[in-house]
């Protein structure tokens, strides 16, 4: 910027900053022209990133979005996730009547939907079948005998379905091969660990509460956890959520080296773009001025990281950091950040 307002090739002088409108969400193709909490300004217009659909005002991936499946306003019943725009039940799981059900368990769909198990029995592998039975044996010697006496009972022999509340790592490359630690209940005599509808490579109990299970190849995308025992299979969850990455992850925690400017002034969103260069921004998840989150930044192909919009921050020097799957930037020198 130049004394007077006048601005580089490019942007555009907006309430004494300046700004890009093709880009810069608080004033997209227009100073004062703010997009939507949850849309992006591209190429100066208000909109969805590239695969998101507008559903209500909202920027929603409909190939993974339970409430908008395939199109907007197409909700996908209890139990179902959403694949590829499609309403799926979780692996190990039929749809009977609008409801998925493990009918390797279920006494209602045994084997097949609808196929009702007669009063008092169970359904075990898909069989309906008399349940389970545990003997507990006790041996006593009541007061002045010496002769023990001993008392068998019996007890119905029950499992309780498992469930799956915490997935780690939450994504992994999606050639497969990573190692992944399932947390839920009722893992006991675990029959199946699926990542979506795939069985995991190879999987070991650990406990009654935890997996560890290598995750088999697949596609990208956001998919499931689930587990299978005799007492049916898990339920998806936002805990059970997995997702392949198209490229590798690593383990490398990005780098600033330099800013565009090291000074700004404590006011609104949009009030100019600054540009990041260093290393490891791929996959960028935030971008933090101090404490406070940048709402829009981008990382081009150059691996330049532009932020279009600076946040709101009280007057003081701060380090500015980057957040990717591999860990955020160390601070130093090179990434402070002055706001008038």
């Amino acid at each position: 910027m130049t004394p007077g307002g006048t601005c580089q090739d490019g942007f555009t002088w907006c309430n004494g900053h300046c700004v890009e409108l093709s880009l810069d969400i608080g004033n997209c193709g227009a100073c004062g022209n703010s997009c939507p909490s949850g849309q992006s300004c591209v190429n100066g217009t208000c909109g969805c990133k590239a695969g998101k659909t507008l559903c209500n005002g909202v920027c929603s991936d409909v190939n993974t979005d339970t409430n908008n499946c395939g199109s907007c306003g197409v909700t996908c019943s209890a139990g179902q996730y959403c694949q590829y725009g499609e309403c799926l039940c979780s692996s190990g799981t039929t749809n009977c009547n609008g409801t998925c059900t493990s009918t390797q368990s279920d006494p209602n769909n045994c084997g097949a939907c609808g196929n009702q198990c007669p009063v008092g029995q169970v359904c075990t592998s898909g069989q309906c079948a008399e349940p389970t039975i545990a003997v507990t044996t006790v041996s006593t010697t009541p007061a002045g005998s010496s002769v023990p006496v001993t008392t068998v009972s019996t007890t119905p022999q029950t499992y309780s379905i498992p469930t799956v509340t915490a997935i780690s790592p939450t994504s992994v490359y999606m050639a497969g091969g990573s190692s992944v630690v399932i947390t839920g209940t009722g893992f006991t005599e675990v029959n199946q660990v699926n990542f979506g509808t795939i069985p995991a490579t190879t999987y070991t109990v650990n406990s009654a509460t935890q997996i560890t299970a290598t995750a088999p190849a697949g596609q990208a995308g956001v998919f499931f956890v689930t587990v299978t025992t005799p007492g049916g299979t898990s339920a998806i969850s936002g805990g059970s959520k997995f997702t392949y990455t198209e490229t590798p992850q690593t383990a490398t925690a990005p780098t600033v080296t330099g800013l565009s400017s090291s000074s700004g002034v404590p006011s609104g969103i949009g009030v100019g773009a600054l540009w990041i260069t260093g290393t490891g921004f791929t996959g960028a998840t935030n971008v933090y001025f101090g404490t406070t989150p940048s709402p829009w930044f981008q990382v081009y192909p150059n691996g330049v990281l532009i932020v279009t919009s600076i946040p709101v921050h009280a007057a003081g020097t701060v380090d500015m950091t980057v957040v990717t799957p591999g860990g955020t930037s160390a601070t130093s020198a090179a990434d402070k950040f002055t706001f008038k």
